[in-house]
């Protein structure tokens, strides 16, 4: 497969056996997979399997059904992102602004649904637990937007979830999760930004901080945070844990 150049930024997400996903006798050699996403004008993620060697072997590639940034790079990094203990994946599309849900299989990837993203040009993704927020990087005012991701992997958008960022149109470049899942970060590349966010027992972001890169220490003490709240934040977010009672 010819991968065309003038298309990057292309988005990667590596799957690794801890889901026991590719444990059958025909890739019994397979240490995982990696995804990559085309973000081609007819979207696709191509899928291939990862040997233990390092090598890649093509397993094919998916429709996003959706609309990819095609000569225009996404300029980002996390286009595309593995959920639910490697049992999904969620890859944006740029042009329609939408985000595609994928089942992940052993023989490729099935479609599961799309969302619209919650603002334009979507060009990241972060996962937690069953949260997910995507980085909406143009329009008339970037943001970030989060969803529950439901138990059949499709996403319903979280009501009253969408924040600015430090400044209308920043060309912002990534959005993550810390470890414990209590801040969500944005990095901004037009004005040297780094965007924080609280995650509430709700799910919902709240409380940006923002500081410039140079004062990198300030930005670690938002990494290494971990408290009780958000500890109990972390169980909610999981699966089996506490969920609030009130409907989204």
């Amino acid at each position: 497969m010819k991968i065309n150049s003038g298309r990057l930024l292309i988005a990667i997400a590596i799957l690794t056996m801890t889901s026991g996903l590719f444990l059958t006798t025909s890739v019994a050699q397979t240490t995982g997979a990696v995804f990559v996403n085309a973000n081609a004008t007819n979207n696709q993620v191509w899928m291939y399997k990862r040997a233990k060697n390092g090598n890649l072997s093509l397993v094919g590639s998916f429709s996003t059904q959706g609309v990819g940034g095609g000569n225009t790079g996404l300029s980002s990094q996390g286009g595309v992102a593995l959920g639910s203990g490697n049992k999904f994946l969620y890859a944006v599309n740029a042009s329609s602004n939408e985000i595609t849900a994928f089942q992940v299989k052993s023989t490729g990837l099935t479609f599961i649904s799309k969302v619209a993203s919650g603002g334009t040009f979507p060009n990241s993704i972060a996962v937690f637990g069953n949260l997910l927020y995507v980085l909406n990087s143009q329009g008339t005012s970037a943001n970030i937007t989060g969803f529950k991701i439901q138990s059949n992997g499709s996403l319903r958008a979280r009501s009253n979830s969408t924040r600015p960022l430090s400044a209308a149109l920043p060309k912002p470049a990534q959005v993550g999760f810390t470890p414990d899942g209590a801040t969500l970060i944005v990095a901004e590349i037009n004005t040297n930004n780094i965007d924080t966010y609280s995650i509430g027992l709700d799910g919902r972001a709240t409380g940006r901080m923002t500081s410039s890169t140079t004062h990198s220490r300030r930005s670690a003490v938002w990494t290494a945070r971990t408290t009780a709240s958000a500890r109990r934040r972390r169980n909610w977010l999981r699966p089996s844990g506490r969920r609030p009672s009130s409907a989204d």
